[in-house]
C-alpha cells in the first residue's frame, strides 16, 4: 500500500519468516546503523508484559514523512505479535480504497462490519491538520486559477473584438448581398467556439506528455523551501497529477468563455450600418 519495498535504500525488503527489522533512514543514520547490526527493542506488552528483544537489521527504508524516517522500525506482523505477547492480534487495519470518492460509502459499510468495540475513522478524522492545510491550499487554488482565468478571458476576448473590428467590412459586404443576420451571427459564434476548442486541444496535446514525464519525475525543492515543508512534515517535491477530469472540466471552462466572450461579436454584427460601413 505504501510501497516500502521500493524505498530500500540498504539491505532487502522484508520477507515471509524473517525475524529481523527494517530501520528508517534517519533513525539508521542517528544510531548508526547497518545492515547486520543489532537493534535491540524495549516496551510495554499486551496487558502491561514486558516486551524486549533484540533484532539484526534486515534493510533501511527512506521514508517519505520526516518524522517517520526519524521513528520508525517495521518488522513482519507475526514477529510484532510475538514481541508485544499479542499472537493473532492487531491494533489497527488501514485500508486503501480505489475510489476516493466513496470513501463516505465505505466508511459507513466498515461501520456497520466492525461494530461494537471496534472504531472505524477515515483519514480526515485522523488527519485534521492536514485536511486544513488541504483546504487553505485548495483556496489559494481557487484565487490563482480565477487570475488565470481572467488573463485567458481578456487574451480571447482581445482576438476576438480585434477580429470583429477587422472584418466588420467583411460582415457588412455579406449583409448587403442578402446574408441574414442570425446567419452571419451563427457563423461568427462558431468561429469563435471553433478557437477556443482548438486551443483546448493543441493545449492538452503539448501537457499531457509534459505532466506524464513529471509524474514519474517530480520536481525535488532544496534549500529553505525543502527545509519549511519538511518541518511541516511532508516530503520536498512537487508531485504532478494527471487526472481525465482536470483537461475536461478545464475545456469545458475555456469554451464557456469563449462562449461569453462570442457575445460581443454577435452585438457589433447587430449594430452594423452597412451604408456606414461600406463609405468609409
Amino acid at each position: 500500500m505504501n510501497n516500502l519495498s521500493e524505498r530500500i535504500t540498504d539491505g532487502r525488503f522484508l520477507e515471509s519468516g524473517d525475524r529481523g527489522v527494517l530501520a528508517g533512514a534517519k533513525l539508521a543514520e542517528y544510531l548508526s546503523l547497518k545492515v547486520n547490526d543489532s537493534l535491540v527493542l524495549i516496551s510495554q506488552g499486551y496487558h502491561g508484559a514486558s516486551a524486549a528483544g533484540i533484532y539484526p537489521v534486515i534493510g533501511v527504508v527512506d521514508l517519505p514523512v520526516p518524522d517517520l524516517n526519524a521513528n520508525v522500525v517495521y518488522m513482519p506482523l507475526e514477529e510484532a505479535q510475538w514481541f508485544f505477547a499479542m499472537p493473532g492480534r492487531v491494533t489497527s487495519l488501514a485500508v486503501m480504497i480505489d475510489d476516493a470518492d466513496k470513501l463516505g460509502e465505505v466508511k459507513a459499510e466498515a461501520g456497520d462490519i466492525f461494530s461494537g468495540d471496534y472504531v472505524v475513522l477515515d483519514w480526515k478524522e485522523m488527519l485534521p491538520e492536514l485536511v486544513q492545510f488541504i483546504q487553505i491550499d485548495n483556496a489559494g487554488g481557487v484565487i490563482m486559477l480565477g487570475i488565470l482565468y481572467l488573463v485567458i478571458g481578456f487574451g480571447i476576448f482581445g482576438t476576438v473584438m480585434m477580429m470583429s473590428a477587422e472584418r466588420k467590412r467583411e460582415f457588412a459586404v455579406l449583409i448587403s448581398i442578402g446574408m441574414k443576420k442570425w446567419r452571419l451571427n451563427l457563423m461568427v459564434f462558431l468561429e469563435t467556439v471553433i478557437i477556443g476548442l482548438m486551443g483546448s486541444i493543441a493545449g492538452m496535446l503539448f501537457s499531457i506528455p509534459l505532466l506524464l514525464y513529471m509524474k514519474g519525475h517530480p520536481i525535488k525543492l532544496t534549500g529553505d523551501v525543502a527545509e519549511m515543508m519538511i518541518r511541516y512534515g511532508f516530503e520536498p517535491l512537487i508531485p504532478f497529477l494527471v487526472e481525465p477530469s482536470i483537461f475536461i472540466n478545464q475545456t469545458l471552462t475555456v469554451l464557456a468563455i469563449s462562449i461569453l466572450a462570442s457575445l460581443y461579436p454577435l452585438w457589433s454584427t447587430e449594430k452594423i450600418k452597412v451604408s456606414d460601413v461600406l463609405r468609409a
